[in-house]
């Protein structure tokens, strides 16, 4: 059962009383004091189940006005998660968008793999493909075939660029290109994944492929890693039309699909990571940074395949292996100079206006989405969008307060499932109050990106990790005009009601000159968190 919280927000006091729709004079109230100061930037508020509506007095002792934020956090989760199962047996599904068909075809096939059981107990099926790279050569060519999300077969006819070990690993790195793709950006594909995207994946999550017994899928001595910069769906790439950077499909992986490349492969958007090269510079250029951190993304999906479904049997959800790859993304932003959260610069061509986009300006669109669900059922790319920035500025809190301690290395060697699995391996690496913990605190933490306070233990954004893996990761800046839409930022004095999911946050600017003292009540559901954030 979906647990729904509706919160009402008054304001008492200096506004003149209660608002017009005030409460039933019935309810219980219970009543708090808070006290903020620059060096005390924020306060929370666990909801009493004995008390359904709380009367909280906020105090300043800034003489400053300050912006003074409310942060409503629905952690009463983890006995109301489950795992969704999968169509019919052999039935592809039908995603709402190109960027979760093969998610979710992945998904399948896992659960499949471990229904039959070939994943720890193998069974002899037939094999179909048998292909072996180890004798490739520059210049020799080979075709790859996918489905898209619209069922249309996309036939690609690929050569060999470049093919050379990766150094520090026992690992073959082989590039094939579609014939559109300059010798500089793909050779800057192979330099940056070679010496940062795979040590740095592999050292967070784990071996990508290795040794397995179940005769069905890719050789356990196969030690490549194969990258296709090509087309990631049937439409030709357009930099002004959203489409997909790169996938991984764990077919590929099969021995007894046709179409299976039959090694470990991921595919990436060759008209993305090609556009511009010249004109803007090559490395460094927004959409050739978009390309290269996808990279750690879907490698990461090919690890988790491996390690979780081959080795341990399990069926990772799609939001927490979406969440494991936005964690990698993340970790490469010191090491790839990259950007979360701040707005990337605009590139006009005479053929369109490509407006900024990032992980914040999509998240800020839908805070309030569930962390512990994936948007099948999308009805719009921007509301498929904003699951993965929600996602990947949660990944980045926890990932920032927690990856010192192991955190990804203790979720891909987790035994559990799902929201539990996430929970159990926060709580490992010592994050308070796991899961629930972490989810009433990653929107503050958000809000005192820019402050001083942005250092405060467990609100980790802008700088390292409380051990530091990695002391450079990317900038993190959270634009306060941003946080709201249009007309929400200065209401005040006002009813207000919204829904809230499971794992999810809203967030409210409750006054944007806050001085001095004020009094608010607030409606409190069970196993809501409140906290108030002075920036």
């Amino acid at each position: 059962m979906m647990f729904r919280a509706f919160v009402r927000i008054f304001v008492i006091g200096l506004i003149g009383g209660l608002a017009a729709c005030a409460p039933p004079l019935y309810m219980r109230v219970d009543s708090a004091r808070i006290e903020l100061s620059p060096s005390n930037p924020l306060a929370q508020y666990v909801a009493d189940p004995g008390y359904p509506s709380a009367e909280i007095t906020v105090r300043s002792t800034d003489p400053t006005p300050r912006s003074l934020f409310v942060t409503v956090t629905n952690t009463d989760l983890l006995s109301q998660i489950t795992t969704p199962s999968i169509s019919s047996r052999g039935t592809p599904l039908s995603p709402s968008s190109p960027q979760e068909y093969f998610a979710q075809e992945n998904f399948r096939r896992a659960q499949e793999l471990i229904e039959s059981g070939d994943s720890l107990s193998p069974t002899s099926r037939s094999v179909v493909v048998n292909k072996d790279y180890s004798s490739a050569e520059i210049g020799n060519t080979t075709t790859y075939r996918f489905r898209d999300f619209q069922g249309n077969t996309v036939i690609q006819e690929l050569t060999l660029g470049y093919k050379n070990p990766i150094p520090t690993r026992p690992t073959t790195l082989f590039i094939w290109v579609n014939g559109i793709v300059p010798n500089g950006a793909m050779n800057s594909v192979a330099d940056y994944f070679s010496q940062v995207i795979f040590p740095t994946t592999t050292s967070l999550v784990g071996p990508h492929w290795g040794d397995h017994s179940n005769p069905s899928l890719v050789s356990s001595d196969s030690n490549q890693i194969h990258i296709i910069l090509g087309k990631t769906e049937a439409i030709e790439y357009h930099p002004s039309s959203p489409s997909i950077v790169g996938f991984f499909y764990s077919r590929d992986l099969f021995l007894d699909e046709a179409d299976s490349f039959g090694a470990p492969v991921i595919v990436m958007n060759a008209g993305m990571i090609s556009y511009d090269w010249e004109t803007s510079g090559g490395v460094g250029s927004w959409f050739w940074r978009v390309g290269i951190s996808t990279l750690g993304h879907e490698l990461q999906h090919l690890v988790n395949f491996y390690q979780r479904t081959v080795l341990r049997g399990s069926a990772t959800p799609i939001w927490l292996d979406e969440l494991s790859s936005l964690m990698v993304e993340d970790a490469l932003t010191g090491p790839l100079n990259t950007t979360l959260g701040v707005l990337n610069p605009a590139k006009a061509d005479p053929g369109f206006d490509l407006p900024a986009v990032d992980r914040y300006s999509q998240a800020i669109k839908a805070l309030q989405v569930p962390i512990v669900q994936w948007a099948t059922t999308a009805n719009s790319i921007d509301e498929l969008l904003a699951h993965y920035g929600v996602a990947a500025l949660f990944g980045a809190y926890l990932h920032r307060n927690s990856e010192g301690a192991g955190l990804l290395s203790t979720l891909t060697n987790s035994s559990g499932t799902g929201a539990s699995a996430l929970d159990g391996a926060l709580r490992a690496v010592g994050v308070d109050g796991g899961l629930p913990g972490a989810l009433s605190r990653w929107v503050p933490a958000v809000l005192l990106s820019e402050t001083s306070a942005s250092d405060l233990p467990g609100y980790r954004m802008t700088s390292k990790a409380a051990q530091g893996s990695d002391p450079s990761f990317g900038a993190f800046v959270a634009p306060e005009a941003l946080l709201f839409s249009e007309g929400t930022g200065t209401d005040s004095g006002f009813y207000w009601g919204f829904s809230l999911q499971p794992a999810s946050t809203l967030v409210h600017r409750m006054d944007p000159f806050f001085v001095g003292q004020r009094t608010w009540k607030i409606e409190t559901p069970p196993g809501s968190v409140l906290t108030f954030v002075l920036r």
